[in-house]
C-alpha cells in the first residue's frame, strides 16, 4: 500500500472513530439529561393544564 492510501485510511479511520466518540457523547448527555428534561416538561405541562384560559 503506498504512503497516500495509509494516509487517506488513517484519516478515515480517525474522523470515523472521532464520528462515533462524538455520538457516544451526545447520546449519553441526552441519556443523562432526557430524564431531568422529561420531567421537567411534564410538570410544566401539568401546571399549564391546571391553569384557567
Amino acid at each position: 500500500m503506498s504512503f497516500a492510501g495509509m494516509a487517506i485510511l488513517a484519516g478515515f479511520s480517525l474522523s470515523w472513530v472521532f464520528g462515533l466518540g462524538s455520538i457516544a457523547v451526545v447520546a449519553l448527555a441526552i441519556g443523562v439529561n432526557g430524564a431531568d428534561l422529561w420531567r421537567h416538561w411534564r410538570s410544566a405541562w401539568r401546571r399549564a393544564r391546571r391553569l384557567p384560559r
